[in-house]
């Protein structure tokens, strides 16, 4: 993965294990995302209200960036390593102080 202030391509660099986790969750953005399930919801009770808005509403730019590829008839392998590299520069927001 590129750092997350460059526009640069996703290396193979880096942690494989988180590469592989940031993969998999691009390819479930895929799908709409319709509500949190029970699990989610469990575990969103236990963190602080602001907190808990950011996963909620992370998850639906990273939908419509697949349908905006979808629609250009994008390579799925490609647009997936687009959404892979979003989602990366996402979670480092997360972590980043303010």
């Amino acid at each position: 993965m590129a750092s997350p202030g460059t526009k640069g391509p996703s290396a193979k660099a880096g942690n494989t294990y988180a590469r592989k986790l940031l993969i998999e969750a691009a390819w479930q953005h895929r799908r709409p995302y319709a509500r949190p399930g029970e699990r989610l919801l469990r575990q969103l009770e236990l963190v602080a209200p602001a907190t808990r808005i950011r996963p909620l509403e992370g998850n639906h730019p990273f939908h419509r960036k697949w349908e905006h590829f979808d629609e250009r008839h994008k390579m799925s392998v490609k647009a997936n390593t687009a959404i892979d590299r979003e989602l990366a520069c996402w979670c480092w927001s997360l972590a980043a102080p303010l």
